[in-house]
């Protein structure tokens, strides 16, 4: 697209953004972004480019680190839930759902940010493609709304997602082992094979695995994990999900990592699938964080300065165990 043309190019009103934000009815769920889209589409192109524009100046707005730390709860979340810290994405679906909200709800929670606190939120990330579908085509936008570009309200430190991966030191993967799934790899050689990989299986909630990773990670602490003397920099632990309880962790080390240089340790442990998804949500999250908290202990050495916070997170789960 020609740089002139974007800059010529003008958001819409506010009024009349607000007034196709209300057909969403205060949500941004697959029924009410489908009104929005045809609402824009009997418009024509021109003015669903222009929604886009005035769309991607409010996220911006609303792209403010003061917003990013509250402690959001997610519709579906069970009320026991702690909330989770916010990935980018996750900020931005938030902030969209926000628009969906309407015109007072942006203003209350730019007000403060603490009404964030009194709803629970949807997912948003429909909202943002509304335009783009009502159009035919991607709209670039001149402003933009990714976490982290509204410069002025973030703090020096803030280092948005797109800046170069570093893994944690413990990464924990979950596998639906009943449901192997083939992908094709390709090699720097240009060769091509086929692979099995297995995926979290379609039960497990997200906030679920993003507690059993959080609750890891501050097991482990700012503790190194890995001996001194491991070649290994990363510890990968599987749990995976298929018939049996296999709760002595099987290590497979030296592998090569997917995200840079060096060799990662992986090792698994065996859970039964339907066993583990019957229990309560928060059970699940216990249980789940005793078997990755096991499967770090088995490669730390008796000294390690690791091991007694892993030993506690391991034992608070063993009621759950069959026989207990």
């Amino acid at each position: 697209m020609s740089h002139v043309r974007l800059l010529l190019r003008r958001p819409m009103g506010e009024d009349e953004f607000w007034r196709l934000v209300d057909v969403l009815e205060g949500s941004s769920d697959e029924d009410a972004v489908a009104r929005l889209v045809e609402a824009l589409r009997a418009q024509g192109r021109r003015r669903a480019v222009a929604f886009a524009e005035r769309l991607a100046v409010v996220l911006h707005d609303l792209d403010r680190e003061v917003l990013a730390t509250r402690p959001v709860r997610w519709s579906d979340d069970d009320e026991d839930d702690d909330p989770i810290p916010l990935s980018d994405d996750s900020f931005l679906y938030l902030r969209a759902d926000v628009v969906a909200h309407g015109r007072e709800m942006v203003a209350a929670v730019l007000a403060d940010p603490d009404v964030l606190l009194e709803h629970r939120w949807d997912d948003g990330e429909a909202l943002l493609y509304a335009a783009d579908e009502a159009a035919g085509r991607e709209i670039e936008t001149r402003v933009s709304y990714e976490t982290g570009s509204n410069a002025a309200h973030w703090s020096a430190r803030y280092e948005a997602d797109d800046v170069p991966f570093v893994p944690p030191v413990v990464a924990l993967s979950v596998a639906d082992l009943s449901q192997p799934v083939e992908v094709e790899t390709h090699g720097a050689d240009g060769s091509h094979r086929q692979e099995v990989t297995y995926l979290p299986p379609d039960w497990l909630h997200r906030r679920t695995e993003a507690a059993v990773q959080t609750g890891l990670g501050e097991a482990v602490g700012d503790v190194a994990v890995l001996p001194e003397d491991s070649a290994d920099a990363w510890l990968e632990v599987r749990l995976g999900l298929g018939t049996r309880w296999d709760l002595t962790p099987r290590v497979e080390p030296g592998a090569a990592q997917e995200w840079g240089e060096g060799t990662v340790t992986r090792v698994q442990v065996e859970l039964p699938g339907d066993e583990v998804a019957a229990l309560p949500r928060a059970d699940q999250t216990t249980l789940l964080l005793s078997a990755a908290a096991t499967c770090v202990l088995a490669v730390l050495p008796p000294d390690h300065g690791a091991r007694p916070r892993l030993q506690d997170v391991a034992a608070a789960g063993r009621p759950l165990l069959p026989g207990s």
